[in-house]
């Protein structure tokens, strides 16, 4: 199960292609034999944006609980799945993290772009500002709660240099999504009381398709 980090939404999984090169986590993992199932958190892509407050770490892992739970009954895919590993990417990861600790549901944790200082490193980098003032999402009524990045600092928030293609960059400001402010100064408890296998992967920067 595939979950995103701030101001993506599902496609980040399978960007597409660019520059002749296919980013796409998902159709990696498929070409393996290993099926994935992603979605839009709420607040982004296609769901429902409920008030910006309501959006908080907890929140996002109980219907990341839910979601595992249909994958193992099958009710969401038709297929019941013996075994669910969570996927996260950047502040996904920090979801992901407390889904398993709160609910113990999961055989195993990926963990990428992320870090123990994650919400308090996105907390101090002025790269964020209400999303209503941004053209992108201007006339959409949202809350004041609702941030998404400021133009042209994605590079720099997102990207390790000098490894960045502009082109991606530029498809990546394009497709941008919301977050809600309300997660980034809650952090997660990092202790895990049940047994289970975890990655965890880290760089000075998220980095697109990496995993």
């Amino acid at each position: 199960m595939l979950v995103h980090g701030a101001t993506y939404n599902y496609e980040y999984w399978d960007f597409g292609r660019i520059d002749g090169v296919e980013y796409s986590y998902a159709r990696q993992v498929a070409a393996r034999g290993i099926p994935t199932f992603a979605f839009d958190q709420l607040g982004s892509g296609s769901s429902s944006r409920p008030p910006s407050d309501l959006l908080s770490i907890q929140a996002a892992a109980y219907v990341a609980h839910q979601i595992v739970q249909g994958l193992r009954s099958g009710c969401i895919a038709g297929v019941q799945f013996g075994k669910v590993i969570t996927v996260g990417h950047s502040l996904g990861s920090v979801v992901v993290w407390a889904e398993a600790i709160s609910y113990g549901d999961v055989d195993g944790l990926i963990l990428t772009g992320a870090a123990h200082s994650l919400s308090v490193q996105f907390g101090q980098v002025p790269s964020f500002y209400p999303a209503d003032g941004d053209p992108t999402f201007t006339g959409m009524g949202l809350d004041s709660g609702y941030l998404t990045t400021i133009p042209n600092v994605r590079a720099n928030l997102f990207y390790s240099a000098p490894d960045d293609d502009p082109e991606v960059i530029a498809s990546d400001e394009a497709r941008k999504d919301l977050v809600s402010g309300d997660p980034f100064p809650n952090g997660v408890r990092r202790r895990q009381p049940h047994p289970l296998c975890l990655l965890h992967e880290h760089t000075s920067a998220d980095v697109l398709g990496w995993a």
